[in-house]
């Protein structure tokens, strides 16, 4: 005979819920980015951003305000005075041809010391599309925001602004001046760079092989609460094209939302400006720590 409480607790179990079709994603037919966005590796493994225009200023901005923003595996390098620290700011536009449709993009990045080895590492990157915010955060961690731009590149001048939430967050100019190297490098014969250049870009050596000019950038991977951050290493080369020398200003604006004005301009070492064609290779990108 059945009880009370049996029947009291028969009600209280779940329906069994008849079965239909069966998922049908699995690994090798999962999308390559969520929604879609971004298409899977070329079949050299490689991503391409076509007729890059490109604009680099180095600046100096107090160290304490630079280290605020670097994750504790990593140490700013020593620089003379110890108050003051480098610090670049990019701005560029991508166009057709490359393995993401065109798009514009601003960066920050710091360099910085792991293990004795020189990295840039990025805590703020803004950009205008999905497809290349998707591609940057989902795949290497990269701390994308939609924003809107404003770029005036024609000529030998490059005019860019940054906006988010109704505020110019940062605004750039750059007038160019001399040819200083091109892409791919020689294969026999080393680039000699004059002062400052030759302090902010490490030319690789002669390997008997034209080469590109090499930026190893770190960023941060991880979903808060379910995977441990994650630093990633990805190298992006500048593989055919000219860098150009010139005069560059910055100006930030206050806004809560995007603090880049915490990274403020104390002097500007140098800008430069690189127009062609800039290449990573998903084989060169790996995990190079996890944060403590």
């Amino acid at each position: 005979m059945t009880t009370v409480l049996e029947r009291e607790l028969k009600k209280s179990e779940p329906a069994q819920i008849e079965t239909g079709l069966q998922g049908q994603l699995n690994k090798s037919r999962l999308p390559f980015a969520m929604g879609d966005l971004f298409p899977g590796p070329n079949a050299d493994n490689c991503s391409w951003m076509r007729n890059v225009d490109q604009v680099l200023t180095v600046y100096l901005t107090p160290a304490a305000a630079a280290a605020a923003l670097l994750p504790s595996e990593f140490s700013l390098p020593k620089f003379p005075g110890g108050e003051l620290t480098p610090v670049s700011l990019m701005f560029a536009k991508y166009g057709e041809g490359g393995t993401i449709a065109p798009y514009n993009e601003v960066a920050v990045a710091i360099p910085c010391l792991y293990n004795g080895q020189p990295y840039s590492y990025c805590p703020y990157i803004c950009v205008d599309t999905d497809a290349a915010l998707v591609a940057g955060r989902e795949l290497l961690g990269f701390p994308k925001k939609l924003a809107t731009f404003e770029l005036n590149c024609s000529g030998a001048q490059f005019i860019g602004a940054m906006e988010r939430h109704g505020v110019r967050v940062v605004s750039i100019g750059f007038d160019q001046e001399d040819k200083l190297f091109s892409v791919p490098l020689p294969a026999n014969e080393k680039v000699v760079l004059r002062t400052p250049f030759d302090q902010l870009f490490t030319l690789p050596e002669p390997t008997g092989k034209p080469q590109g000019f090499p930026i190893a950038v770190v960023t941060t991977r991880f979903i808060a609460y379910a995977i441990a951050p994650q630093h990633i290493v990805s190298v992006w080369r500048w593989e055919k094209g000219t860098v150009w020398t010139g005069k560059g200003s910055v100006e930030y604006a206050l806004s809560d939302a995007d603090p880049l004005a915490k990274l403020p301009v104390a002097q500007i070492i140098a800008s430069v400006r690189f127009r062609g064609d800039i290449a990573c290779h998903g084989e060169e990108a790996r995990l190079l720590a996890e944060m403590a």
